[in-house]
C-alpha cells in the first residue's frame, strides 16, 4: 500500500480495514513523510518540583534552561526537547508503588557507568541490564539510562 510521498507499508502489514485505511490517510500525508515525529518534551508532574529537578540534573546532567517556579522547572534534553518538571495540583493521584511505565534515555558509557554508580550511593538503583541501568526518581517514577543503538 502507498500512500503520498515516499512512505511504504510492506504487504504483510497492509492495512485490513477500510477504517484503518481511512484513519491512516489523514496522517500519513506529505507534509509529514518528510519529519517523523521527535520528542518534543516530556512533562513529569510532582509535589517537589525543586527536588524532582535537582534529582535529574544531578543524575543525567540536565542544563535548567527556564525557571518558571513555583509551577515549572525546565531542563534541556538537547536539540529542541525539554523536559518539563511541573507542580502537581493536590487532587493529583500520586505514581502507583512500583510502577513499570518508563522513561528511557539515550547515554554513552561512560554516562551510564556514572548514573549507576550514584544511584547504588543514592539508593533509588532498580536494575540493569547489558545495554541500560534503571534507577528510581524521587517520585518511584522508573528511568532508564543506556547505550543500546537502533
Amino acid at each position: 500500500m502507498r500512500f503520498a510521498g515516499a512512505f511504504e507499508l510492506p504487504a504483510s502489514r497492509s492495512l485490513a480495514t477500510a477504517a484503518a485505511r481511512d484513519l491512516a490517510s489523514r496522517f500519513l500525508y506529505e507534509p509529514f513523510v518528510s519529519l517523523p515525529p521527535a520528542v518534543h518534551h516530556v512533562a513529569l508532574r510532582t509535589g517537589d518540583i525543586h527536588s524532582l529537578a535537582a534529582f535529574y540534573a544531578e543524575m543525567l546532567g540536565l542544563p535548567l534552561i527556564r525557571d518558571l517556579a513555583p509551577r515549572s522547572l525546565w531542563l534541556g534534553l538537547g536539540g529542541d526537547a525539554v523536559l518539563m518538571i511541573e507542580s502537581r495540583q493536590a487532587k493529583e493521584p500520586t505514581l502507583p508503588d512500583g510502577t513499570m511505565d518508563l522513561v528511557a534515555f539515550r547515554v554513552d558509557a561512560a554516562r551510564k557507568a556514572a548514573v549507576r554508580e550514584a544511584a547504588l550511593a543514592r539508593g533509588c538503583f532498580d536494575g540493569e541490564t547489558e545495554h541500560t541501568v534503571y534507577v528510581r526518581d524521587p517520585d518511584h517514577r522508573r528511568v532508564g539510562v543506556s547505550t543500546y543503538e537502533f
